[in-house]
């Protein structure tokens, strides 16, 4: 989406080189308090547009990089100085804007299918609200407190997987009713069932101004990302949802980037402890897929039952479902995956940091060979003509399938191992889901508002076409049902949340409705 501005930049000469360009952008942030950029940033934020489409003409994204280049700039001072105009703010739009066309001219992009998901990121101003914000914690919750991801949870959130969810799930619903800001004491009812929980909460999803401004120097020290990539990446802010105000209130730069940074915030946090996180949640990530994959067919085979008949070094998957004339595998892959992964306009490095998808598909093409084997104790699966896969990431990586997949890679990189994996499973009947859309899809196939097969042979054909290819494999079912239901961990982790809620205020859970 192109956004429209409606002020010329009389500081900005069209023939500034892509160094000069971002240079007077800053020179010209300088001139103003960074207060003063924030206030203006946030009563465009804030503003009510007709629909959702001219709010994101506004593109949020450039506004809340602006944001983050002054919080940034220790030559920016927080409070003194200037008040930015609306119209002086949107002539630095502008700028980012032919920024952004002044990048592209000096540096054409190599390979046009890496550039375009770099654009992907601006549907987290697109999705609505949802109740994602539960998936991680719930599933940290089923863990005993001894266990390493409930103790990381504890030790790097600071609150237990219970308290985050009933606090966030009361950020979501003021950011989604509009009542920012928030008083100190918005959660005053809940402190005597959740304590020092709510101090905690605060200070994980909350920084004042001058605590941004370290925070964003300190990070700066370590890496700062080129500017081709901090033009697309997702808002910074997203680590810090709320702004704490000098009056002690907290504000909130963006409802949809409140709800984004809610439901990935567990994810942030944890990420620094590298696979000392990955490894124990993995094992909690890839049992939700195979339960999700149960309620889509009875005939469900997990992991854990193929195992035991093939052995513990089979090739294996997560699940396979029989659908009589195809197979359906489905691989989960659990991982860091950076926003470097979708920045990336290098076809080394999107292979590189792609490297778990590439292995899901490689499971996949070993269990389709060995379940048609003459000795194969998988009759159910032996007869079928083709199979499919969905890898379920924990992030939505915007690959699409596995033909797009290749697109991204150097000529020759990832090919079949051999003509039988080719005729089983091709390319084209790979597709990569986030587990957002994977579940979405198990609630729509569990209604019966799909028939999982059928689906993903619409699909493919679709994607044959350009007219109608899409890189969200939600967008192929998104018609045929009327809402995206919840499943069942969701489902309960709400009302859970809802009962404990219910409980601290002293009143009938019939009061969320």
């Amino acid at each position: 989406m192109i956004p429209t501005y409606h002020h010329s930049s009389p500081l900005l000469a069209p023939a500034l080189s892509e160094n000069d360009l971002q240079k007077a952008i800053l020179r010209e942030i300088r001139r103003y308090s960074a207060a003063s950029v924030v206030d203006a940033a946030l009563r465009l934020l804030w503003a009510e547009y007709p629909n959702r489409l001219e709010a994101l003409q506004t593109a949020p994204w450039h506004i809340l990089l602006l944001v983050k280049w002054a919080l940034r700039d220790p030559q920016v001072r927080l409070r003194i100085g200037r008040r930015i105009t609306p119209q002086e703010f949107d002539n630095l739009r502008r700028g980012v804007q032919e920024l952004v066309g002044s990048e592209y001219r000096e540096h054409p992009p190599q390979n046009l299918h890496l550039m375009m998901r770099s654009h992907f990121q601006q549907f987290d101003f697109q999705r609505p609200e949802g109740w994602g914000v539960f998936r991680w914690p719930a599933l940290i919750a089923r863990e005993s407190r001894s266990k390493p991801s409930q103790r990381q949870f504890l030790e790097y959130l600071g609150l237990p997987p219970e308290h985050f969810m009933d606090l966030a799930f009361g950020a979501l619903a003021a950011g989604m009713s509009r009542a920012f800001p928030l008083s100190p004491n918005w959660f005053a009812q809940l402190r005597p069932a959740y304590g020092a929980s709510i101090d905690a909460f605060w200070n994980l999803v909350a920084r004042d101004l001058p605590g941004l401004r370290a925070d964003l120097l300190r990070e700066g020290q370590m890496q700062q990302l080129p500017l081709r990539q901090e033009l697309y990446e997702a808002p910074y802010l997203k680590r810090y949802p709320l702004f704490k105000m000098r009056n002690g209130h907290y504000g909130t730069w963006h409802p949809l980037l409140l709800a984004r940074s809610l439901e990935e915030i567990v994810h942030l946090k944890l990420t620094p402890l590298q696979g000392g996180y990955t490894e124990p949640f993995s094992r909690l990530f890839e049992q939700y897929v195979w339960q999700l994959a149960q309620t889509m067919s009875s005939n469900t085979i997990i992991e854990d039952e193929y195992c035991k008949i093939e052995g513990e070094r089979a090739p294996v998957v997560e699940a396979i479902i029989p659908c009589g004339e195809c197979n359906v595998f489905v691989e989960a892959k659990m991982a860091l995956f950076g926003d470097d992964v979708l920045l990336t306009d290098n076809e080394m490095q999107a292979y590189q940091k792609t490297k778990r998808v590439r292995d899901g598909i490689k499971q996949a093409w070993k269990v389709g060979k060995s379940v048609r084997l003459p000795a194969s104790r998988f009759s159910q699966c032996t007869r079928a003509a083709e199979d499919f896969l969905l890898v379920v990431t924990s992030r939505e990586l915007f690959l699409g399938d596995g033909q797009k997949l290749l697109r991204l890679y150097p000529a020759d990189k990832f090919n079949y191992p051999d003509e039988e994996c080719r005729s089983n499973m091709p390319l084209h009947n790979v597709f990569i889901l986030s587990v957002e859309t994977y579940e979405r899809l198990s609630v729509a196939v569990a209604s019966g508002a799909v028939v999982l097969p059928l689906l993903l042979k619409e699909a493919v054909s679709k994607n044959k076409d350009p007219s109608t290819s899409a890189i969200l494999f939600e967008d192929f079912f998104g018609k045929y049902v009327k809402s995206w239901g919840m499943t069942e961990l969701l489902d309960s982790a709400r009302k859970e949340s809802q009962r404990r809620l219910a409980h601290a205020f002293g009143t009938s859970e019939d009061f969320f409705g």
